[in-house]
């Protein structure tokens, strides 16, 4: 029988790894800087914004190029890193000790799935634990499997190409769909209009913001993305005044919206980074590697990810649309990768130096 259940629990203070606790304090923290962009922003608007507002201020300017370079993409994928990396740590002490993983994993992945599913439901659509929990079930298969560093490193990288070419795909759709409706928004009308449908002034379920969403989508208007300008009004009215299922509708609605993308690129992405996580915990690096080694890592990590994260934000301004939408996107997820790894082995750096105890 599986007793993983009854003899699991936390390490002392002497088994855990500090420079982990620490990068994924900084991950949450660095987590935060970017959530509060989209905390106050409708998804659609988010998703819209190529360069700072007309207007913006000096610290503005700076916040938004900020949000976009160091930001956007590149803590989440730190505190994948260090998922993959608990996980795999956990498999194996429960190994070391004779224990069972299976029960325990799929009880504490259970858990953290039904949390996110609550939390994107009842507080915010931007949630990332949901998605956490699957991917997590989706590294049982290397741990059972014992793939080598090697190879989870190997997989990774081909991952990541993967997820880019997607995610650029995806925006570039995005971005082609969103001119052909504004286009035909602006074409004038030859059609004749019904008078059977038309009414002055709306009533009941017509009157609320889904209701007013619903007949947009229902007369072939609209791209059916959160950066549908008719989506993004009446979410902000919904969220704005409610009442709460009216809220509740357009959070489901933009967390669907989010999950069918993470499965075009950001999710692939997280699956990546769990295994280099992972792979660095069989390798044992953070015990064994000397500190030239982080250094080379910080170096390569950063040499690579910042020029790719600047000429990601660099396109977003280019008049030409396949370098708008396809490349800019295309090198953002490996920009964000190849950060990740240079921040871990900068915080290993700054943790071995002893003056983060």
């Amino acid at each position: 029988m599986d007793n993983a259940s009854v003899t699991a629990r936390p390490v002392a203070d002497a088994e855990r790894i500090s420079a982990l606790d620490v990068a994924r304090g900084i991950a949450l923290l660095g987590i935060l800087t970017v959530n509060i962009h989209y905390f106050g922003w409708p998804l659609g608007d988010v998703m819209g914004t190529h360069s700072p507002p007309k207007d913006a201020d000096t610290p503005e300017f700076a916040a938004w190029y900020y949000f976009r370079t160091l930001g956007e993409g590149k803590f989440f994928t730190v505190f994948s890193m260090l998922f993959g990396a608990g996980l795999t740590i956990q498999w194996a002490r429960a190994r070391e000790r004779g224990l069972g993983f299976g029960v325990l994993a799929f009880r504490r992945l259970g858990f953290l799935m039904a949390l996110g599913m609550c939390h994107a439901l009842l507080l915010w659509y931007g949630d990332i634990l949901f998605v956490y929990a699957w991917v997590g079930l989706l590294m049982l298969v290397p741990l059972v499997w014992k793939w080598s560093a090697r190879t989870q490193v190997v997989v990774a990288a081909c991952l990541v190409v993967v997820a880019s070419l997607l995610w650029g795909g995806v925006s570039a759709v995005q971005g082609w769909g969103e001119r052909a409706a504004q286009q035909q928004a602006a074409a004038p009308v030859s059609a004749p209009i019904d008078s059977t449908n038309t009414h002055t002034e709306a009533t009941g379920f017509d009157a609320t913001p889904v209701g007013r969403l619903v007949d947009h989508w229902q007369h072939g208007q609209g791209s059916g993305s959160p950066d549908d300008p008719v989506w993004r009004e009446n979410e902000v009215l919904a969220y704005r005044h409610g009442p709460w299922l009216q809220a509740f509708f357009f959070r489901a609605m933009t967390w669907l919206s989010m999950l069918v993308m993470m499965l075009f690129g950001f999710g692939v992405s997280v699956v990546a980074m769990f295994l280099i996580g992972s792979a660095m915990v069989k390798a044992d690096i953070f015990r064994t590697a000397p500190d030239r080694f982080f250094a080379r890592w910080a170096a390569a990590g950063f040499g690579v990810g910042l020029p790719l994260s600047i000429a990601s934000t660099a396109m977003l301004s280019s008049p030409r649309p396949w370098i708008r939408e396809f490349l800019s996107s295309a090198l953002f997820l490996p920009a964000g990768a190849a950060v990740a790894i240079g921040t871990l082995a900068l915080v290993t750096l700054w943790t071995r130096s002893g003056r983060a105890s």
